[in-house]
């Protein structure tokens, strides 16, 4: 008996004060707060490109930030580049079936438009990013003590069609305080994509060629769901 009552006082206190879970989703537009800036290096400098329709949602441990699971996702449609061509070639690249489309054997593109429906319309609209969880990092001390959680996201990306797992190494920081809760939350952070790993094709333009990585900036804002 004494063994046993050792051992759930170990465990509780181990477990220490119950972890509280909240729900944090990404604002919708009007407000444009969240961004995917998208960089695509080629012979001459790099593309830019910066999505703000970005939805989802995330749930995570209140007192930690820790992050449990969700979903951020974002529609290539949205992609500005400040180039209507530019804009529409990479949703070529990035949303139709090759299997299908005339693309990448010739563009496909009719006055900066994809044909809304047949085999030269987007099938994959969406870039996806599901978490299955995460652990938290080595915090660097030369950051700024803002309360912030530097976190490993374990999950998946469904891009083109394809889904992989890869893990993202993020920064997750409160922005206003509800008593001991955070209101709001900023993650921030780097991935680089291999677009080959997604089959991607990138349609040279004579000597034009694109560089094999793709590196995404995510700067997202989510509120707390009531």
């Amino acid at each position: 008996m004494l063994a046993l009552t050792t051992i759930v006082l170990a465990s509780l206190l181990s477990n220490g004060p119950a972890q509280e879970v909240a729900t944090f989703r990404v604002q919708p537009p009007p407000r444009r707060e969240s961004s995917v800036h998208v960089r695509i290096p080629y012979t001459f400098g790099t593309h830019d490109l910066v999505g703000r329709d970005v939805s989802g949602q995330v749930s995570a441990i209140r007192q930690t930030l820790q992050v449990l699971g969700g979903r951020i996702s974002f529609p290539i449609d949205a992609l500005d580049a400040g180039n209507r061509t530019l804009e529409c070639h990479t949703r070529e690249a990035l949303g139709l079936d090759y299997g299908k489309s005339k693309f990448p054997g010739e563009h496909v593109c009719q006055d900066n438009r994809l044909p809304p429906s047949g085999n030269d319309a987007v099938a994959f609209p969406n870039i996806t990013f599901d978490c299955v969880g995460s652990r938290q990092l080595e915090r660097d001390p030369r950051a700024p003590n803002d309360g912030s959680a530097r976190l490993e996201l374990t999950g998946r990306w469904t891009i083109h069609g394809v889904t992989r797992d890869d893990k993202l190494v993020l920064t997750v920081t409160p922005l206003a305080a509800q008593g001991a809760a955070p209101a709001a939350i900023r993650v921030k952070g780097r991935i680089t994509i291999h677009l080959a790993s997604y089959g991607i094709r990138v349609k040279p333009a004579l000597v034009i060629h694109a560089g094999d990585d793709a590196t995404v900036d995510l700067d997202l804002l989510l509120a707390e769901a009531k």
